[in-house]
C-alpha cells in the first residue's frame, strides 16, 4: 500500500431546501478560509455525486492538506465555526476524515 500524498476531510450537508444548504456551506467556507493555514486547500461547495436523494439536496466542502496536523487544526476551527453558526432548521451535516469516497 502506498502512503497518502495528501490528507482529506469532507464536510457534507443536506436539506430539503437547496439554497439553504448552499448558503450554509458558503458561509462556512468563507469563515474557515480566513482562519485556516495556507497549506490547507478548501474546495467547494459543490454538489455530491448523488446531488439529490430521498428529497434531500446534498452538497460538500473538501479539505486537502499535505500536513495532517495543519488539516486537524483547520478541522478544529471548522467545528467551532459550525457550532457558532447554528445551521438552519432542517440542515444536517457531517464531517468525514479520510473519506473512502468523494
Amino acid at each position: 500500500m502506498l502512503p497518502p500524498y495528501s490528507y482529506l476531510a469532507l464536510l457534507q450537508a443536506e436539506g430539503r431546501n437547496q439554497e439553504k444548504v448552499s448558503n450554509f456551506l458558503t458561509n462556512i467556507h468563507d469563515k474557515i478560509k480566513a482562519k485556516a493555514h495556507d497549506t490547507v486547500k478548501i474546495f467547494g461547495p459543490v454538489p455530491t455525486a448523488m446531488e439529490r436523494k430521498a428529497g434531500y439536496f446534498r452538497m460538500q466542502l473538501l479539505f486537502q492538506s499535505k500536513n495532517r496536523s495543519k488539516l486537524q487544526q483547520a478541522l478544529d476551527k471548522l467545528l467551532e465555526i459550525v457550532d457558532k453558526s447554528k445551521p438552519d432548521h432542517g440542515i444536517r451535516w457531517f464531517l468525514d476524515v479520510d473519506p473512502m469516497e468523494i
